[in-house]
């Protein structure tokens, strides 16, 4: 999209080398495809609905590159990862997001987070530090459950996401995914003259091109 500012900083993520900092609940409990498949977006997934989305989701996670940018969108940007997920899904699967469809996606989303996936994430990390003063099988069994927790509230935060979609206006495809994908970034407040902005649209053009391909 022309007027995208990931479009006019023309800018692509470093191929290969890229490993994960921490690896995603969805690759741990062995629900992912093969990382580094080839970048295509499957019909099921996107004429599946809630179920497709969670689909689509998993092997985008997957694939080369995908979660590491995931963790410094979340991390570094405070960026909703399954935001960036649904607004390249529905993109791809329906077209543009309205405005209102947009912003009742972060609404919801920013609850959730706060209210349900991000203390379970907190307590999952706390489980992982090294000075956790509780015996270390009984932190490890405790962080299991707690990470298949987070797990399962990302995957009903997206089923409430995925009927958002079904106004996106046509056609979908690559340019309204990367609009979507734009439209979310600028609402969270990350604009061509932010700060860092070089890393966060790297790394969001990562994703989108793990979905799509390089452009061109």
């Amino acid at each position: 999209m022309a007027d995208s500012w990931l479009h006019r900083l023309g800018l692509r993520a470093p191929r290969g080398g890229l490993q994960s900092q921490e690896t995603n609940p969805a690759l741990e409990s062995g629900q992912s495809l093969v990382a580094g498949a080839a970048p295509d977006v499957a019909t099921s997934a996107l004429d599946a609905g809630p179920e497709g989305f969670w689909e689509f989701s998993l092997e985008v996670y997957a694939r080369l590159g995908v979660a590491p940018a995931c963790l410094r969108l979340q991390d570094r940007d405070r960026l909703d990862v399954n935001l960036v997920l649904f607004a390249l899904w529905a993109g791809a699967a329906r077209g543009v997001l309205s405005p209102v469809s947009l912003s009742r996606a972060i609404e919801l989303s920013e609850r959730w987070r706060d209210e349900v996936v991000g203390p379970l994430r907190t307590a999952r990390r706390a489980l992982k530090a090294p000075d956790v003063p509780v015996e270390v099988s009984g932190a490890s069994t405790l962080r299991s459950r707690v990470k298949s927790a987070e797990l399962a509230a990302e995957k009903l935060q997206q089923f409430m996401l995925a009927p958002l979609a079904e106004d996106g206006d046509p056609p979908p495809g690559r340019a309204a995914a990367e609009a979507n994908l734009a439209a979310y970034l600028g609402a969270a407040g990350l604009t061509v003259g932010a700060a860092k902005a070089a890393e966060t649209a790297a790394d969001a053009v990562t994703v989108l091109e793990a979905v799509f391909g390089p452009e061109g």
